[in-house]
């Protein structure tokens, strides 16, 4: 079986503003640990929705992880690998 097709859906949604996380170092830590931090902003919030097809047929969809990138890098990591 072989990925023949992956695409990114963007989908906003109405009336609620967007957020962003930041990754910040964990302070007072013997060794360096991250957490994040979320911060809004005046856009408006939006979900990610990836849709995975293959070559038999087989299709999945799936929540994607606001913060993590972009959906442009996303699809390229995607598509490299």
């Amino acid at each position: 079986m072989q990925i023949t097709d992956i695409k990114i859906h963007v989908v906003e949604i109405p009336g609620q503003k967007g957020r962003i996380l930041e990754l910040v170092p964990v302070p007072g830590l013997r060794r360096t640990q991250y957490t994040h931090q979320s911060h809004s902003t005046d856009s408006p919030a939006h979900r990610l929705i990836m849709r995975v097809q293959t070559d038999e047929g087989i299709e999945g969809i799936c929540g994607v992880n606001n913060g993590a990138s972009n959906p442009a890098h996303m699809l390229a990591l995607l598509r490299t690998n």
